[in-house]
């Protein structure tokens, strides 16, 4: 059995910039929070050191429903239609999704969309401690698992894969400089998986 790691933002899902997401919809709900404020807040939540409900009382936010539910929508929204297309193709197989996001916020998009169901498991930074795409944490799973493919957007998690010993399938839906990187695989979709695995 081969497992598939799937990168949560970028590739299972369109949007790829939680931060980004985070901030701007806070402007969006008219909470205008100090950037470097925002910034350490949401690295330490997103990264498990503390939980929702600090995260949101640090932001001296109390009624922060609205913008919450807003930016989960927006990744939920976003969910990449080929990662739905080719899971038929790779049956048989352990799916994983990986993403550096919050332990609430990524069990919720995934039951939400009911991607949940169609998994083997999910791992995320807010239940980790620390970055998906950790040196260590890699190399432990391809001793436990024998091998690793991984699906990624991110250069720099392509090399950080790449070099703790995963097999790295980069996915770049849009032209863009990739000089140095030298992947040995590159998609523009995810239905492309399919042709690369068809036995």
């Amino acid at each position: 059995m081969t497992t598939f790691m799937f990168e949560m933002m970028g590739a299972v899902y369109n949007k790829s910039d939680l931060f980004g997401i985070t901030k701007e919809t806070l402007k969006e709900c008219r909470h205008n929070i100090d950037d470097k404020l925002l910034k350490k807040t949401y690295d330490e939540f997103v990264n498990g050191n503390i939980d929702e409900n600090y995260f949101w009382k640090k932001l001296s936010m109390d009624n922060y429903m609205m913008p919450r539910k807003l930016i989960l929508e927006k990744i939920e929204n976003s969910l990449n239609n080929d990662f739905l297309e080719v899971l038929p193709s790779l049956s048989g197989n352990r799916i994983v999704i990986k993403g550096d996001i919050p332990q609430e916020w990524g069990e919720h998009i995934l039951e939400s969309t009911t991607v949940s169901s169609m998994i083997q498991s999910y791992v995320f930074s807010g239940s980790l401690g620390k970055n998906v795409n950790d040196s260590e944490f890699i190399k432990t799973l391809i001793n436990k698992l024998g091998s690793l493919i991984c699906i990624e957007t991110n250069k720099e998690n392509y090399i950080k894969l790449r070099d703790a010993g995963a097999d790295v399938i980069l996915l770049v839906r849009e032209p863009t400089t990739i000089d140095g990187l030298n992947p040995e695989i590159t998609i523009s979709n995810l239905r492309q998986i399919e042709e690369i695995f068809r036995t």
